[in-house]
């Protein structure tokens, strides 16, 4: 008799509910304000750009750069990023709704203490992110690179790892609700302990299995030397 599949612990999140009437405009207009609703910019260069509070809804950024941007309790909705370049962007204590990101390029991105709900990150790189003191609600990470993350402290509930690399990942402190890793990778990741709560397929789990060992201390034989 065959066993019957264990449902999916997380859905998809709420895409972002874009209008079909964005206003295109340039860069430069774009910093004008802190504040902006129903825009698109196409390859914008925003590198190096200092914000206080923006609060931006309905956003749409094709392409361009935001490299060091420090954007100090941003607040983004029903939004999307494709192919941006986001290097070390600080954006501590950022709130982000229903917000969709493809292609990015966010190593070391500082998203200390942000709020991330119903939000989707698909074939981007985030190596070195700190999601430090985060809490991540219906979030899923798919196809991303994820190498030396830092989730120290990060409340993650509802929240799908989906094909990426955490390897070297720090899970200290981190807290995890239904949650799901599925074909990833977690070499050398730190504290896996934290991991409790997290679902995985058997195959990865066996795969998985000398990280696992080494964050218990076990010392994994050569040699099978049973009798």
């Amino acid at each position: 008799m065959a066993r019957a599949k264990q449902p999916r612990l997380v859905g998809e999140p709420r895409p972002p509910a874009l209008s079909r009437r964005l206003e295109r405009i340039e860069a430069e207009r774009f910093l004008r304000h802190p504040t902006w609703e129903e825009v698109e910019l196409i390859d914008p260069d925003l590198a190096l750009v200092e914000a206080i509070e923006p609060r931006l809804t309905n956003l749409r950024i094709e392409g361009g750069d935001l490299g060091d941007a420090k954007l100090v309790h941003l607040t983004l909705d029903d939004s999307e990023l494709v192919r941006v370049g986001a290097a070390n962007v600080k954006a501590e204590r950022a709130v982000l709704r229903r917000v969709r990101i493809e292609g990015a390029r966010m190593t070391g991105t500082a998203l200390g203490e942000a709020e991330l709900a119903d939000v989707r990150i698909e074939d981007s790189r985030l190596d070195y992110v700190g999601f430090g003191r985060a809490r991540l609600v219906d979030v899923v990470f798919s196809r991303c690179s994820l190498r030396d993350v830092d989730f120290t402290g990060t409340r993650l509930l509802r929240v799908r790892f989906d094909g990426c690399d955490l390897t070297a990942a720090e899970f200290q402190d981190a807290s995890f609700s239904g949650c799901e890793m599925i074909g990833c990778t977690i070499d050398d990741a730190r504290s896996i302990a934290s991991l409790r709560g997290v679902a995985m397929p058997m195959g990865d789990i066996l795969a998985s299995a000398p990280a696992f060992a080494a964050a218990l201390g076990i010392t994994v034989l050569e040699h099978d030397h049973g009798g």
